[in-house]
């Protein structure tokens, strides 16, 4: 039997002369591959299923993959990062049916992310101070798609005077970055081009306010204020609240069993995180696989909001877009149904009303023709 199809690369574009990796049967296969010319690879060898005794045995399971960069002539390679795309596939026996289903074989076409952002930013010593004193950042998967993950080996250089980047992430790729001391920063693209600061290290600090709303809508006067549920504090007569010092990375502010959630990014910035706030709007747009607007199977969005209480909306999206108006504040994550499937799950936080938050969506996978009853 076999398992082939096209890999199309971060241009959208068919990808040739580029190995894939096809391993599986609990390691009782692995074999690698080049493209053809047009993007096309094939591996001819894979175990069919036989029918012994009155039922189909044997068969396949295993994951392909691919290593890539996103080149970027302006950056440095150190400062690119090698990923991983890795797909299951599977020459299911069960339920096997001869001549349904690609009985010779399974087509699972490759698509490596095309939208991309960049995050950049300083390592602080403890006491403020600008050092490239931990020399490399390691990246690393969090809570992200289990398509697009960095290498084991990926990391970048701090420059002597402590900055790094712009490193290059897929977009929606949920990552950490990570350095000797073992302190992680999250790293959440959420919009195709984003440019975001990331200052990193442990003398990172910065402040976060905010204001407190009651479910009505209306300011919460004087109300208790928990940082991290740890540090305490109070709102102001107008509902303002302060904390002062706070280190790099994700907070939850709570007042009233009410979470708001922020990320402290720069160092000695501002990060604005209200609790219960409303009126918040969340636009942008659905890609296909190929970096197209996607507006050909008319899918569903669906987006929750957690802020101690989960709320779900859901919006139509036949032309590629992404608009839902009238949100509270907190932590969320939106997905697109499209018959038979969902994709595209992304984690965010609205942590204020102010302005519309930009959120793309970029699809990773298409159904296709599996083998036998798998996927």
């Amino acid at each position: 039997c076999s398992i082939a199809g096209t890999l199309y690369g971060t241009s959208g574009a068919p990808l040739g002369s580029h190995q894939v990796t096809l391993d599986g049967n609990n390691g009782g296969y692995n074999r690698t591959v080049s493209t053809d010319q047009s993007g096309y690879y094939e591996f001819d060898d894979v175990a069919c299923c036989e029918y012994v005794n009155g039922s189909y045995t044997g068969g396949f399971e295993g994951r392909v993959m691919v290593n890539f960069t996103k080149e970027d002539p302006n950056n440095p390679l150190d400062q690119i990062g090698s990923w991983v795309y890795a797909r299951d596939v599977q020459v299911d026996c069960n339920n096997f049916t001869p001549g349904v289903n690609g009985q010779d074989g399974c087509q699972r076409n490759l698509y490596l992310p095309t939208i991309w952002g960049t995050v950049e930013g300083t390592h602080y010593e403890s006491g403020g101070t600008p050092s490239n004193s931990d020399s490399i950042i390691g990246i690393g998967n969090y809570e992200g798609s289990d398509i697009y993950f960095p290498t084991t080996s990926t990391s970048i250089n701090i420059r002597p005077d402590g900055t790094y980047g712009p490193l290059m992430i897929p977009l929606g790729e949920s990552q950490f970055l990570t350095y000797p001391s073992r302190t992680v920063f999250n790293v959440n693209m959420l919009h195709g081009r984003q440019s975001l600061i990331k200052d990193i290290g442990p003398g990172v600090a910065g402040e976060v306010t905010g204001t407190v709303y009651n479910a009505a809508g209306s300011i919460q006067r004087n109300a208790a204020v928990q940082l991290d549920y740890t540090t305490a504090g109070t709102a102001s007569f107008g509902g303002i609240y302060s904390f002062t010092g706070v280190g790099g990375g994700n907070r939850i502010v709570t007042s009233g069993g009410r979470d708001g959630y922020g990320i402290v990014n720069q160092h000695g910035g501002s990060t604005n995180v209200d609790v219960m706030g409303s009126g918040c709007e969340v636009n942008g747009t659905v890609y296909d696989l190929r970096g197209r607007p996607y507006i050909v199977a008319n899918p569903d969005l669906v987006l929750w909001v957690d802020n101690g209480a989960e709320t779900s909306y859901t919006a139509n999206s036949p032309d590629g877009t992404i608009n839902f108006t009238q949100l509270r504040t907190g932590s969320g994550d939106i997905s697109v149904y499209i018959p038979s499937e969902v994709d595209g799950l992304r984690l965010f936080n609205l942590n204020s009303c102010a302005s519309p938050i930009n959120l793309d969506l970029q699809l990773s996978d298409f159904p296709e023709a599996t083998c036998g009853s798998g996927y």
